[in-house]
């Protein structure tokens, strides 16, 4: 979260204009930079809290169903598998340390079940989910507007 653009963007803003003003000699930059350090922990509970709160307003939306559905380790096997996108290529759902995760290249997203078939994507726990939902039978997926077909791949990890 620390390295967030929105958490750094006007810590950043105000070490650039600390430098230009340093850099042409003016006056009251040392104090500017001591006010941007002391207001960054304030500034960022804000960005935190903002997040915070997004997340479980995005996560009371209906169309979550409560997140009801507490599926077993048997019932979430038939959506372990590698998947094909046109546009963005292979997508592997695999069993993580805490349930599925899906990995697109270097991304990483955690799958929390909301009900059959239908998980909530999200790369952090400050990040709202986006619906990621299979077919019937499982051989494809949607994640926000692409579309995953599943392959004969092996999966990354295994």
């Amino acid at each position: 979260m620390t390295n967030s653009d929105s958490a750094m963007e006007g810590l950043q803003l105000e070490l650039m204009k600390a430098f230009i003003g340093l850099s042409t000699g003016q006056s009251g930059e040392t104090e500017r930079l001591r006010k941007a350090a002391a207001d960054y922990p304030a500034r960022l509970a804000r960005t935190v809290a903002s997040r915070q709160d997004a997340v479980r307003k995005a996560r009371e939306d209906a169309a979550w169903s409560g997140w009801r559905w507490a599926p077993s380790h048997a019932e979430t096997e038939r959506y372990i598998g590698s998947f094909r996108s046109e546009r963005l290529g292979r997508l592997d759902v695999v069993r993580g340390a805490g349930g599925l995760e899906a990995k697109l290249g270097a991304m990483r997203l955690t799958l929390t079940p909301a009900s059959p078939g239908l998980f909530g994507a999200s790369r952090s726990p400050l990040d709202a989910p986006e619906a990621f939902r299979y077919a019937d039978d499982a051989d494809s997926l949607r994640w926000e507007d692409d579309a995953f077909i599943r392959t004969d791949e092996e999966n990354a990890d295994g």
